[in-house]
């Protein structure tokens, strides 16, 4: 809780303005939901893999199936759909591949993790993700106040393990 709220607090804000914002904004109030259904998401993972009799890879097919359909949708009702959707191949064709072969690996070790161990180990050790995404981020996009966030990440990943302890 420390390391998140040191991320929130901005250099020259006071001590209770994450309190203040988090309160009034909507958005953050969309992030707490997103955590609490991704914390329902993890449990029926390890629930689907370790007790129905599927693969690894055949949940992943259908996960992924799955949210091409969602994203497909909204891409048709909220975009250009299929139109944007070959514009962007034909653009960035090979980083989307990338990217998915990527996706697909870390998701398919994912749930041969989860099959494997408890799903807060499991999680925790996704999470520290985090800290190299802030680091490489970062200094990829020349953000401010790197060593804080760097610290407060390694603080909220430390509490991560211990809960887990």
């Amino acid at each position: 809780m420390i390391g998140a709220y040191v991320l929130e607090l901005g250099r020259d804000h006071d001590f209770w303005e994450p309190f203040r914002v988090i309160k009034k904004s909507k958005y953050i109030h969309y992030i707490f939901l997103a955590l609490v259904l991704y914390g329902f998401s993890a449990t029926g993972d390890r629930t689907v893999l370790s007790r129905f009799p599927i693969s690894s890879m055949a949940y992943i097919v259908f996960i992924h199936i799955f949210l091409a359909i969602n994203f497909f949708i909204m891409i048709t009702l909220f975009h250009n759909g299929i139109h944007g959707i070959k514009n962007g191949l034909k653009r960035n064709g090979w980083w989307v591949l990338l990217v998915a072969v990527l996706t697909v690996s870390y998701r398919l070790a994912q749930a041969e993790a989860v099959k494997m161990a408890y799903v807060a180990l499991v999680s925790a050790i996704k999470r520290t993700a985090v800290l190299f995404t802030i680091i490489i981020g970062g200094e990829l996009f020349h953000e401010s106040n790197l060593f804080r966030k760097s610290i407060a990440s390694i603080v909220m990943i430390g509490g991560a393990i211990l809960i887990v302890i």
